[in-house]
């Protein structure tokens, strides 16, 4: 997937933090080519994501919801879940004009 080279940093967050916890919580390897690596005249940036079916596709979903909203969106993982439960949890932070897109884009 690629991603504005203005945007990348609401993906990538300060000192990597954001990045990390999308590769935490989805368990995808995520890579983001650098500057340097982009095509002659393009102002995107390349990510490439890699791990099994559901990683990837949660990785793919929480790097679009971070890119559209600028909120950060955290889904709990299965260790995280009650007893007998299949139900996850979703945190969204951010300042309230991104939290409100963000809940108003999940529930679409």
């Amino acid at each position: 997937m690629t991603v504005p080279n203005d945007l990348i940093g609401c993906i990538i967050g300060k000192g990597g933090t954001k990045i990390f916890e999308i590769r935490q919580i989805s368990g995808a390897m995520i890579r983001i080519s650098n500057a340097e690596e982009r095509e002659a005249n393009s102002t995107d940036r390349t990510i490439t994501i890699s791990g099994n079916p559901d990683s990837v596709a949660l990785a793919q979903y929480l790097i679009n919801m971070r890119q559209i909203s600028g909120a950060m969106i955290r889904i709990s993982n299965a260790e995280e879940r009650e007893a007998n439960s299949t139900d996850r949890t979703i945190t969204i932070s951010g300042n309230p004009d991104s939290v409100a897109l963000a809940q108003y884009l999940i529930n679409m």
